[in-house]
């Protein structure tokens, strides 16, 4: 939607550099005739203290503007590109006053250019197309709320961390891609730790500081077991590890030189390459396919990425299926 069908935006036509100044004037001081001429805040000058201000002013300065004014400015950002959301918090104010106002302006920049606009209501702002749903923001994080009491409920969270919106992909549409995963992973290892708590001792250093350790979680064993897949399963022997701390208390030392050791086991059948097992039935089918049978887009003659390859196993030599080269070489990151 352009920017400047908002009607919830309030330009004032100053000729100065003091664009922040008129439109925190004009919040306070709100008015239905002319309300975009400097002269309808002139006799509210002087209630704006800006000694020690830089005009224009640069964000970095908005928070002693704040201080020297008794007010709370949050500047929003505005994307033009963005599709759905080109509203984002661009500099939230930090001030803790409740009391204090709220401003919100709207940064326009152009080129080298700035220039701050009055956002009268923010809920008008951020409001997607004509809707009849009312919804309230959040000044924070700009996610919207049905009722001003889900709002209340999740300004104590929001408050814990920093201002943030929320920014959907730039693609209209999201495609599976990880094409290694929908294959079996030929061998991983499941291990499991046990462990027993113990008090942490406390100094006068330690009792002093705003987080204390006070339990300890001490590795006392662990278990593991090499799980192969089924065209490996008769070349290694894979049995149930069951380690018990003896009382020299490196058990985590223990479990990494145990995992070498299996590696060391396993690198004679990860490490070796069969070449493809294809039988006469196999290369009529590979033939016959049209399209990948990792992504299931069709093959591209011409397209080096989407032309058609023969997908196997590197380990076992077994025909998977016929592929694109691209998706063949994502699948074999496994």
């Amino acid at each position: 939607e352009p920017i400047k069908k908002k009607r919830t935006l309030l330009n004032i036509q100053n000729t100065d550099n003091k664009c922040l100044k008129w439109a925190v004037l004009a919040a306070r001081h709100r008015t239905s005739v002319h309300a975009n001429r400097p002269s309808s805040y002139n006799q509210y000058e002087g209630e704006i203290d800006d000694s020690g201000i830089t005009w224009p002013i640069p964000i970095s300065q908005i928070p002693k503007f704040e201080r020297q004014n008794r007010v709370r400015i949050n500047v929003i950002g505005y994307d033009d590109e963005a599709k759905l959301d080109p509203f984002y918090p661009l500099a939230i104010s930090k001030s803790t006053e409740s009391d204090h106002p709220a401003v919100n302006v709207l940064l326009i920049e152009n080129n080298d250019t700035t220039h701050f606009v009055l956002v009268k209501s923010l809920n008008a702002l951020l409001c997607r197309g004509n809707t009849r749903l009312t919804k309230y923001y959040c000044e924070r994080c700009f996610h919207g709320f049905t009722s001003t009491t889900n709002l209340e409920k999740h300004h104590p969270s929001c408050l814990r961390f920093k201002p943030q919106a929320i920014k959907f992909p730039e693609d209209d549409y999201l495609f599976f891609k990880n094409y290694r995963k929908m294959v079996q992973c030929p061998v991983y290892i499941v291990a499991d730790f046990e462990c027993y708590v113990k008090e942490v001792p406390q100094t006068e250093e330690t009792a002093s500081q705003a987080t204390q350790k006070l339990k300890e979680h001490v590795p006392c064993g662990y278990a593991y077991k090499v799980v192969l897949s089924e065209e490996f399963a008769g070349d290694y022997d894979s049995e149930l590890v069951v380690y018990r701390d003896s009382g020299h208390g490196k058990v985590a030392e223990s479990f990494i030189v145990s995992l070498h050791e299996e590696a060391e086991r396993l690198a004679p059948i990860l490490e070796s390459e069969k070449a493809m097992d294809l039988s006469p039935e196999q290369e009529r089918a590979h033939k016959a396919a049209t399209v990948c049978w990792l992504c299931l887009d069709p093959f591209i003659v011409d397209d080096e990425e989407k032309k058609k390859c023969h997908d196997h196993c590197h380990y076992t030599g077994k025909y998977m299926g016929a592929a694109h080269q691209n998706c063949n070489a994502e699948r074999r990151k496994n």
